[in-house]
């Protein structure tokens, strides 16, 4: 039996919102070429924010999955919780600064697609190294500067 197909796209303050609305302006423009669900998710959004987005989105039949943990574990800690969730599903996850260029976006990595594969479209806005200079909350000074000094020589700048 086929496993139903469902496209994630995760929204959260970490990217401009400017992506969002290339994402819905090309995922509307160009076909998927196989049928599957879009799961819209909201990380670290308050509720006025996650009303925004979902004004944008009246008319686009989505699923909404609101990721409840406070704590920013990147967007792999979200995608992992989705995938718990939704694990009878092919999942294809899209990050903030990701979305469909050309028609059959899906139907081609569908395509490509093996047991036991991940296929993912990712488009990274950053590297460890330009975001290490945040200062998260449980971070004492000295595990701010430790961030600061490993990834700036570990990871190069991006973009």
């Amino acid at each position: 039996m086929k496993k139903k197909i469902i496209t994630v796209y995760l929204c959260s303050p970490y990217v401009p919102k400017k992506c969002f609305k290339d994402f819905l302006y090309h995922y509307k423009r160009y076909k998927s070429g196989i049928k599957h669900d879009l799961l819209i998710c909201y990380k670290n959004l308050s509720e006025c924010e996650i009303l925004k987005f979902r004004k944008k989105l009246k008319g686009t039949k989505h699923i909404e999955f609101l990721d409840t943990e406070k704590k920013n574990d990147f967007d792999f800690g979200t995608l992992k919780r989705v995938a718990k969730r939704y694990k009878n599903y092919l999942i294809f996850f899209m990050n903030g600064h990701s979305y469909p260029v050309k028609d059959n976006w899906l139907k081609y990595f569908y395509k490509n697609h093996k047991t036991k594969t991940i296929i993912v479209s990712t488009a990274s806005y950053e590297s460890l190294s330009s975001n290490s200079r945040y200062r998260f909350k449980g971070d004492n000074y000295f595990k701010y500067f430790y961030k600061i000094i490993k990834y700036t020589f570990l990871f190069p700048l991006f973009p």
